[in-house]
């Protein structure tokens, strides 16, 4: 009973350990474990690597494979013939996490348009404003030599006004960020005789 215990255990394991191939992962040294391999673009070769082709040719890689290098989809596997495939290429990259098949996806750096107007008709003393700009109108009642009204118009841009991504409170594009070296996990290698 105990044996058999120990045995499901072990099986366990060892659909998990295989489960963990081609995944990647970080880690806070630049000296990763033996099988694996850092994610910066390196070349796999299947001879040396047979449970990373075990798990490529059953499919576990699907819709991350490139035919060939595509600068759109930096974070996808490219094949190398029949021999290996590259490794996606992580370095200096966010990671997102995604709930769709666009798994590997490249998301381009960016920041949204910004957009404003203003329309002014003086004579009216008639000022509008939109999305990054505000108006303001402060009338004196001070009355001018022809007889009109006189005021102050005051124009302020604000890009959080459009969007809320722009805020006071950051001054970078980037979000805080914690450096890790990515890995990924290639299975057993091969037996070398």
């Amino acid at each position: 009973m105990a044996k058999a215990i120990i045995q499901q255990q072990v099986d366990y394991l060892e659909v998990f350990r295989k489960s963990l191939i081609g995944v990647p992962m970080t880690f806070v040294a630049q000296e990763v474990p033996d099988a694996f391999m850092i994610c910066d673009g390196s070349l796999v070769l299947f001879e040396d690597w047979p449970e990373f082709k075990e798990a490529y040719d059953a499919g576990k890689f699907t819709g991350m494979v490139l035919d060939t290098a595509d600068s759109s989809q930096v974070g996808k596997f490219v094949k190398n013939g029949d021999t290996g495939l590259y490794l996606p290429d992580l370095t200096g990259l966010f990671v997102q996490s995604s709930a769709t098949e666009t798994a590997g996806a490249y998301v381009a750096p960016g920041l949204p348009n910004l957009y404003g107007y203003i329309n002014t008709v003086i004579a009216w003393n008639s000022t509008e404003a939109s999305g990054v700009f505000t108006h303001t109108y402060r009338n004196d009642n001070i009355g001018s030599p022809s007889g009109t009204q006189m005021g102050a118009h005051s124009y302020a841009f604000n890009a959080s006004n459009y969007n809320a991504i722009y805020s006071d409170a950051v001054n970078t594009v980037q979000p805080p960020t914690v450096k890790y070296v990515m890995a990924m996990y290639l299975g057993k290698p091969a037996e070398v005789a």
